[in-house]
């Protein structure tokens, strides 16, 4: 049951400076009006990670935890939250570079039945849109009539920068969506204490490249390479349960029949981050992954990473210059001209 919201203007100029707005109690707000602030809620505990709309974050604090500023606005009564809002903004104040954008920034705490709760971190992008309408009941002249309207909020598929405590499937610390970078900016992490695995697709494309590059490091067998990475990253797409990305290089090892530890060591010594307990491939995020063979004359030839890597070769022409790429098909290959988008 949504609880109590708070909201607050950032404004990044020089200096950063907050501008207290104020709290209420969820009751107290007309339907419609709660019934969009829920939606926010909704929308953050439903976006995919594998499809990269947001990212697992963990506790950086020793022992974990989230900053007191945090916590407080998680467990303070509803008669505190305004002081404990306040204090939050003026934490993310201390923390905001002045390359950031202004926004309004919400917190929303919703509690359950067993009195445990739901802590909602927003900060959002403020628009403004102008409609051009008709009024039925005007003159020609007047009837047609454009209203601008100021300080827009997004909906919850269009927001760009959140956190969700705790996380909602229990597997992480929180939920953090970060939209407006590749990955997660600094400063909210730091204003959140805490630190995001990368993004799933983005993840599982570093883990099929790094993993290719440490094998052919040893087996010097780019082809068969190729084909165990394939072949691992298929049966992770084609499974339902996610998998350690050390797990999933042992795998790779198996199936290439080379030394796994020092495949895992040869990854390692790529990229520590990769072998972390957390750092883990999902069957949606590997079925992202594409490759893409760029030949010349504009030529592309793409398809997902775990069914084409295996099946193909380059080899030079025979006779004269170039090269030739083979790709193995069951179905016999079926051109279609179609026009350009662009």
């Amino acid at each position: 049951m949504l609880e109590v919201l708070a909201l607050h203007r950032l404004h990044v100029e020089v200096p950063v400076r907050a501008e207290y707005v104020g709290s209420v109690e969820a009751a107290q707000m007309p339907e419609r009006a709660r019934n969009e602030i829920s939606s926010y809620l909704g929308g953050m505990i439903s976006r995919s990670e594998g499809l990269g709309r947001a990212q697992s974050a963990w506790w950086t604090a020793d022992p974990p935890g989230p900053p007191p500023e945090i916590r407080r606005l998680c467990t303070c009564p509803v008669t505190d939250f305004d002081h404990a809002s306040r204090r939050a903004i003026d934490r993310l104040v201390t923390m905001t570079p002045a390359q950031a954008k202004s926004g309004l920034v919400v917190f929303i705490r919703d509690a359950a039945d067993d009195g445990n709760t739901t802590l909602l971190c927003l900060k959002m992008l403020l628009s403004q849109e102008s409609f051009t309408r008709f009024l039925e009941a005007a003159e020609a002249a007047d009837a047609i009539t454009v209203d601008d309207i100021t300080n827009i909020l997004p909906s919850p598929e269009e927001l760009k920068k959140g956190a969700l405590i705790p996380h909602p499937t229990g597997t992480a610390d929180l939920r953090v969506v970060d939209e407006q970078m590749r990955d997660a900016a600094e400063y909210w992490m730091r204003f959140l204490g805490a630190r995001a695995r990368p993004r799933e697709p983005e993840l599982a494309k570093l883990v099929a490249g790094t993993v290719l590059e440490a094998l052919v490091s040893i087996t010097h067998d780019e082809e068969g390479a190729r084909s165990a990475v394939a072949a691992e990253l298929g049966s992770v797409v084609q499974g339902v349960e996610n998998l350690s990305v050390r797990d999933f290089v042992q795998a790779v090892g198996v199936r290439a029949e080379t030394d796994t530890l020092r495949l895992l060591n040869e990854v390692e010594a790529r990229d520590q981050t990769l072998l972390q307990a957390e750092t883990i491939l999902t069957p949606i995020a590997a079925r992202r992954v594409d490759t893409v063979i760029e030949l010349d004359d504009g030529i592309k030839v793409r398809g997902p990473a775990w069914a084409l890597d295996g099946r193909w070769r380059a080899r030079q022409r025979q006779n004269g210059t170039g090269w030739v790429l083979e790709i193995d098909s069951v179905r016999r290959p079926e051109p279609k001209r179609v026009i350009r988008s662009q």
